[in-house]
């Protein structure tokens, strides 16, 4: 059995498309359900109310998860001053914000401003879906109010929090 050159000459055309051709894009996962979120939100709430940050940690993004997903050359870095962030928040609206002693949680709002985050966005290494702009409800006497939850970020299923406020990056050294 002869082999031609023109036959020889396709099949390492395939298997050049083949390995040439891009992956298939992912198709998106579903958006996951807001799941326990009132309950850690509740904790956060409670920690805004007492000035102490350490009651909120079950609803701050994991370390493991944030280290997963950044591809930045030391995300524990990044991932600490986004930490101190956090609990500075937490401190600075139990100090700016009226009547804490006798406000009630309510609820929590997720936003329409919500997206899936592909691998290079934001400096990712992995996908995840993020919410932006969301809202932490609550109530003194018969008024609702409001404090923003900036970024939530969801793993495995669960929404954790990576901005409460908005994230100020510091200034470069000069």
């Amino acid at each position: 059995m002869r082999i031609t050159s023109a036959v020889l000459m396709a099949g390492w055309l395939l298997a050049l498309v083949a390995v040439a051709a891009p992956a298939e894009p992912q198709a998106e996962p579903p958006l996951p359900a807001p799941g326990d979120i009132d309950v850690r939100a509740r904790a956060l709430f409670a920690a805004i109310v007492s000035g102490d940050p350490a009651g909120a940690a079950d609803l701050f993004s994991p370390r493991e998860a944030f280290v997963q997903i950044k591809a930045a050359s030391d995300p524990n870095a990044i991932y600490d001053r986004l930490l101190r962030a956090y609990h500075a928040d937490i401190r600075a609206l139990h100090t700016a914000t009226p009547d804490l002693g006798r406000a009630e949680y309510v609820r929590v709002e997720f936003s329409r401003r919500r997206g899936y985050v592909v691998p290079g966005e934001e400096a990712n290494r992995i996908p995840y879906w993020a919410q932006r702009h969301n809202v932490l409800i609550y109530r003194v006497g018969a008024e609702e109010r409001r404090i923003e939850l900036r970024v939530l970020i969801a793993w495995e299923g669960r929404w954790y929090l990576t901005h409460l406020s908005e994230f100020k990056h510091p200034a470069p050294a000069h």
